[in-house]
């Protein structure tokens, strides 16, 4: 049997790539497990759409609604809001800034 060492910030769903090794505790929560590298490439994505639908529109097939509820379920594991609705084009909150 292999055993695989892990970096030093444990293992995530980014696998080895060099990051630092203390994450914020939302970094580890959004990279945690299975689809990690989906959930960032989702997020930073939108930022710059005028609005949710044109982001589906322009990178997730055109399904609003499983957009919209998959960046709520990435906010939920960050533990904020990261993308502020209200502004166009859509831009990321303060904390959501930070954390990306």
């Amino acid at each position: 049997m292999r055993h695989h060492h892990h970096p030093p910030g444990g293992y995530n769903g980014l696998g080895h790539l060099d990051l630092p090794p203390l994450l914020s505790p939302a970094m580890q929560a959004v990279t945690d497990g299975r689809e990690a590298v989906d959930r960032l490439h989702t997020i930073v994505e939108v930022v710059g759409h005028d609005s949710i639908p044109a982001a589906a529109d322009s990178f997730y097939g055109g399904r609003y609604t499983t957009l919209a509820q998959r960046i709520r379920a990435i906010e939920h594991r960050a533990g904020f809001r990261i993308i502020d609705r209200d502004t166009r084009p859509l831009a990321p909150t303060p904390c959501g800034r930070d954390f990306l």
